[in-house]
């Protein structure tokens, strides 16, 4: 009998939601967590058909997350780029949504909401590989443009180091010293490393494009989750 993608997708997200049960027993916290990932996976999913990927597959991976995976016809970092904002954007939105609504009528189930949203989705745009925003940097950034991608990600660890100085949640600085890990990563590169054509199909106005989309979309939540705290 042979599986489709569907009943894979389907029986895997009943195996992570089943495990996840077993281990923390808090239905509503595994709902929200499954909310959160749906929305971000669907996102990449959607636009990965839009942009007519082959191969299209959901798969849930329990204690790790989900991923998308799909094969382009043809190589395109702008296409590429709106793939990978499509997974973390509508929750980042969403959740700045959520948080609105908490600071309206104080319904308490809107902060969990806002707070899994914003932190999930946010963390995935940190520029380590092989998350979104990992990839984003190699894409907008070549292996061979360092002085590029080590200014990127000093600035988003001071961002995280604001984040973790406002929530006092000090264990943000872990991910403050997996980016510098990748940093060396990124010195340790060849510079023919980068990916054929990237540089050259990408203009600089749509690297200046993106860049803005990126960072706001990682500041513009920090602050609304400054406010609801």
């Amino acid at each position: 009998m042979r599986v489709t993608p569907a009943v894979r997708t389907i029986l895997s997200l009943l195996l992570y939601a089943g495990i996840y049960y077993l281990i923390f027993k808090d239905t509503r916290s595994i709902i929200l967590l499954l909310a959160v990932i749906i929305v971000h996976e669907s996102g990449h999913y959607i636009a990965m058909r839009s942009y007519g990927y082959a191969n299209v597959r959901m798969l849930f991976i329990p204690l790790f997350g989900a991923f998308v995976s799909g094969r382009p016809a043809v190589v395109d970092p702008g296409k590429k780029m709106v793939v990978l904002f499509a997974g973390p954007l509508p929750g980042i939105i969403l959740g700045m949504c959520s948080a609105y609504v908490y600071t309206v009528n104080h319904e308490y189930i809107f902060y969990p909401l806002a707070l899994m949203f914003i932190f999930l989705n946010v963390f995935n745009l940190l520029p380590l590989t092989p998350m979104d925003g990992g990839q984003m940097l190699e894409t907008l950034f070549p292996a061979h443009s360092r002085w590029v991608q080590t200014l990127f990600i000093m600035l988003s660890s001071l961002a995280l180091g604001l984040a973790a100085y406002i929530t006092r949640n000090y264990l943000l600085i872990f991910l403050i010293l997996l980016m510098w890990l990748r940093l060396g990563t990124v010195w340790k590169q060849a510079k023919g490393d980068a990916e054929p054509g990237s540089e050259k199909l990408l203009t600089d106005l749509q690297r200046l494009y993106f860049t803005l989309i990126w960072l706001a979309f990682m500041v513009l939540p920090i602050v609304t989750l400054y406010k609801i705290t």
